[in-house]
């Protein structure tokens, strides 16, 4: 048996896994959906292990949450966290120890389903982590349906995959990433990528100069119109904050651009990520950045 795991086959599970009535209510964020709209191959294989499903909008991303985490149980998918968590949660679990519904389907170890949720607004400015909690109460337990400030974003123009599910646009997951990094701070990641400690918006920055660089592979206008699009996004969504947003999103990738630590660290991640079967050199990495900065308003 196969075991390869392809963009294809993942979103073509997820979308068999979610009932029909709720996938309008399921936008897929992350790598899934960068390597599946940006991957030539579509039989190359997918390195990440997270599936990423952003419940949008917020008015009903608890009531759908909680539908598909019900569903998914019944269907014999298992429930996974680490030892910092609580697991099952109850309702006196505090709300910085329950888990985030995070679930294993029947079979296989090779991947698992994370839901998200869609934050209420665009925010002017992210918090220090830019992550919102809201309290999911399951057929399992209490679990965590995070939010971050603006991956809200990713519910403009979403495209419609062949297997019945949204997938977020590679510019709108972009635009999320960069104005949640208009710097390069010092928090890290939690876990080491590929054995290394890295920083946060290095490895967020990174997936963003990786989603350029793929984008003008198969298209070398199209990041001509990403500005435009951001603006049209920024314009529905947060028509009094766009200019103010618009204006900020390049801040990160010209910190990134000033320092040759910071570029290693990133090209680190998207080269065992997002580009691991084609990896890029470092001259590569800054030519796309640049070029990405050339082709913004």
């Amino acid at each position: 048996m196969d075991d390869t795991l392809t963009p294809n086959k993942v979103l073509a599970s997820v979308a068999s896994a979610i009932p029909e009535n709720l996938r309008a209510d399921i936008i897929i964020v992350g790598s899934l959906a960068a390597s599946y709209q940006l991957l030539r191959d579509s039989e190359q294989a997918v390195r990440t292990k997270d599936i990423d499903g952003m419940v949008a909008p917020h008015a009903r991303a608890i009531q759908s949450a909680t539908r598909v985490t019900d569903r998914l149980l019944r269907e014999g998918w298992e429930p996974q966290a680490s030892a910092d968590y609580d697991l099952p949660g109850t309702e006196k679990t505090p709300d910085d120890r329950l888990a985030v519904v995070r679930l294993k389907p029947p079979g296989t170890d090779a991947w698992f389903l994370e839901l998200l949720g869609a934050p209420p607004t665009v925010a002017i400015e992210a918090s220090t982590s830019g992550r919102g909690r809201s309290r999911l109460q399951t057929s399992a337990g209490h679990f965590e349906l995070p939010n971050f400030a603006y991956l809200g974003l990713v519910q403009f123009e979403p495209t419609m995959s062949k297997y019945g599910v949204r997938i977020a646009l590679p510019e709108m997951m972009a635009l999320a990433n960069l104005l949640h990094h208009p710097s390069i701070g010092e928090a890290q990641m939690g876990q080491l990528f590929s054995g290394r400690k890295i920083k946060r918006a290095n490895k967020d920055l990174g997936r963003v100069v990786a989603l350029a660089f793929l984008a003008d592979q198969q298209d070398e206008n199209v990041l001509e119109t990403w500005g435009t699009r951001w603006q049209f996004a920024l314009n529905e969504m947060a028509p009094d904050q766009a200019a103010h947003l618009l204006t900020r999103a390049p801040s990160g990738l010209h910190a990134l651009l000033g320092s040759s630590s910071d570029i290693e660290q990133a090209l680190h991640t998207i080269n065992h990520g997002l580009l691991s079967a084609t990896p890029i050199r470092a001259e590569q990495f800054v030519i796309a950045l640049r070029r990405l900065l050339q082709a913004l308003p």
